[in-house]
């Protein structure tokens, strides 16, 4: 069977802010058991609403709704409702988890450390560790790879299209893939067996259903003495979008599983007013 061809990300984008000047109504609340609430009912109307600015015309729409509702005014309801969703923008907890991390991507970033210290920090420590080919799984928008003479090739590779637009480094080959494809049996057919020397997951184990399929398939695309290397916190990631908490030792064990030689070294970079501890996993491919 040839090998899947990978769908590559070409496009350019800039990370910008464009949650600032949201603008929430909050629907009058009806009063128990009125026609207000037989409406709200019927209808499945949220009482809060959030538009881009206060000028949108989602607002006027909001506020037309909101006086059909008094009114008991219940033929115009619908159309008011469909006008609104045109130009609402949804609530982040009832979108998908692809949405969710689209809109992470293009949100300027809420750096990781004091002026991103930690980041630097963590970037030197890895880039001396990387040689040879190098893949960057879940990479989002920021490598912890930096460009070394050691390093002849790096892939970054995630499930978010608008992380990939914004990766710091757009000349880098990047390949939208969701690696939950991988805890459901399905193998990397585009990369050839022992073909990266280097694999580097950075805060996002964590979010795998399954990670033992995926590191087993790490096995694979690694050379003889490749290498996977894996940073996580213990209380650190997206409390809604978290599968379990990062562990060490079952990080560890998961790696030894799959038939990596493993050492764990405790990373010391701290954050204020974090109780989280920062940890390297090694897995050697023997």
């Amino acid at each position: 069977m040839s090998p899947e061809i990978p769908i590559y990300v070409t496009k350019i984008a800039e990370r910008v802010p464009t949650y600032r000047g949201n603008y929430t109504l909050i629907l009058d609340p009806p009063e128990p058991l009125s026609h207000d609430e037989t409406l709200f009912k019927k209808y499945n109307i949220e009482q809060k609403f959030t538009f881009p600015n206060a000028r949108s015309e989602g607002v006027l729409y909001c506020q037309q709704l909101n006086k059909a509702i008094k009114n008991n005014n219940e033929t115009c309801v619908p159309t008011l409702l469909k006008k609104i969703e045109e130009f609402a923008i949804t609530p982040i907890e009832k979108r998908s988890e692809s949405e969710q991390w689209a809109h992470m991507a293009v949100q300027l970033p809420g750096d990781w450390g004091v002026l991103g210290e930690n980041k630097t920090k963590l970037k030197k420590i890895i880039t001396k560790l990387a040689t040879g080919k190098v893949l960057e799984p879940m990479a989002g928008f920021h490598s912890y790879f930096d460009n070394s003479p050691n390093i002849s090739e790096i892939i970054a590779l995630d499930f978010c299209e608008e992380a990939l637009e914004r990766y710091d480094y757009p000349d880098r080959k990047r390949i939208l893939y969701d690696l939950e494809k991988i805890c459901n049996g399905e193998k990397f057919n585009f990369f050839e067996d022992e073909y990266f020397q280097t694999i580097g997951v950075f805060f996002g184990v964590n979010y795998l259903t399954n990670p033992i399929p995926v590191y087993k398939e790490f096995q694979r695309i690694l050379s003889p003495n490749g290498k996977i290397l894996i940073v996580g916190g213990t209380n650190s990631g997206y409390y809604d979008l978290n599968k379990k908490w990062f562990n060490p030792l079952e990080t560890s064990a998961d790696l030894q599983h799959s038939g990596f030689t493993t050492s764990t070294q405790p990373l010391a970079l701290r954050e204020k007013h974090q109780n989280t501890e920062y940890y390297l996993i090694t897995g050697l491919k023997s």
